[in-house]
């Protein structure tokens, strides 16, 4: 391990963690307790507070008032989730960055594992871990299905055409990341259009095509299971027409969103002439993939027709 390698009272690069909270208080104690309880202490938790009104503040507060590393900001003003890590940037002093959630769990040895993975190779742009949900019921279980992994053994290419089909940003989009190259990325953290968000998936492509990436298979991030629609439409950031046919227009208009992006991120990218090229090619299959899939269910193509002969 790099970390044993290190001598002793080096200080090791200090690893800035971004958390953008809104309404939070039912889980943000425990998802803080987790973060500041890593064995690798060199950390600043930056928490961007989005005008909560509830007990949010009273929380961060008491954290920032014990631990020198916890530093509390209160919005100026509401902005949604990639607004937020645009603003929380300002305050990054960090070699090392890594986004966290107010509802999610750490064990204690992952950021000085994932770290250990970024110091072995300087190649390696990204590293993240195997992980698992935490049901409503506060269980914690494994990951619930097979998802690729992206290795630093394989090539840019390799993961970006993986991902580019696959677009899995859990627990990828938590791992730790070189901030420069989270800089470089951030600009692709946004929504492509009002219908959908996809702004993660756009960012770890962005990411792919810039660097290798490392993976720990151990299990050592813990994502919570919740409504998430119902989440948004708290915030006022969700606004889905009912019904099955509208929503999957939406979805064909987004998706071809989508693929207007990453063909932007594929030819911005370093890749070859040659493998530009197939990538834009997989990337139209891609977009027919996640428009067709859909479709291949009898009952939402049954209810797609009722609802266009009832318009």
């Amino acid at each position: 391990m790099v970390s044993s390698l290190m001598g002793v009272g080096m200080t090791r690069p200090l690893v800035s963690i971004g958390l953008a909270v809104w309404n939070g208080e039912a889980y943000l104690a425990k998802a803080i307790e987790s973060i500041l309880a890593q064995t690798y202490e060199n950390i600043e938790l930056i928490i961007l507070d989005n005008r909560s009104t509830d007990g949010t503040s009273v929380i961060c507060s008491s954290f920032a008032g014990r631990d020198s590393r916890v530093r509390y900001i209160l919005d100026s003003e509401p902005r949604d989730v990639s607004q937020a890590f645009m603003k929380i940037m300002q305050f990054v002093l960090g070699e090392f960055f890594m986004v966290v959630g107010d509802d999610d769990e750490y064990e204690p040895a992952y950021i000085e594992r994932l770290v250990d993975l970024l110091l072995k190779d300087p190649g390696v742009g990204l590293a993240y871990s195997g992980w698992g949900l935490i049901n409503p019921d506060g269980s914690k279980v494994s990951q619930p299905r097979w998802q690729p992994s992206y290795k630093a053994t394989d090539s840019t290419v390799c993961n970006f055409s993986r991902y580019l089909f696959f677009r899995e940003p859990i627990s990828i989009c938590f791992g730790v990341v070189r901030t420069q190259l989270h800089r470089a990325a951030l600009p692709y953290y946004v929504r492509p259009d009002q219908l959908g968000w996809n702004h993660d998936n756009l960012y770890i492509l962005r990411l792919l095509s810039m660097a290798r990436v490392d993976y720990c298979p151990d299990e050592l991030f813990y994502y919570r299971l919740r409504d998430r629609v119902a989440l948004y439409k708290l915030r006022g950031q969700y606004c889905g027409p009912e019904g099955t046919l509208k929503p999957y227009l939406n979805l064909v208009r987004h998706q071809i969103s989508v693929k207007r992006v990453i063909s932007a991120i594929i030819y911005e990218s370093n890749f070859s002439r040659i493998q530009r090229g197939f990538l834009w090619a997989l990337n139209q299959l891609a977009f027919l993939a996640y428009i067709v899939r859909p479709l291949a269910h009898p009952k939402n193509l049954y209810r797609m027709m009722r609802d266009a002969f009832a318009a």
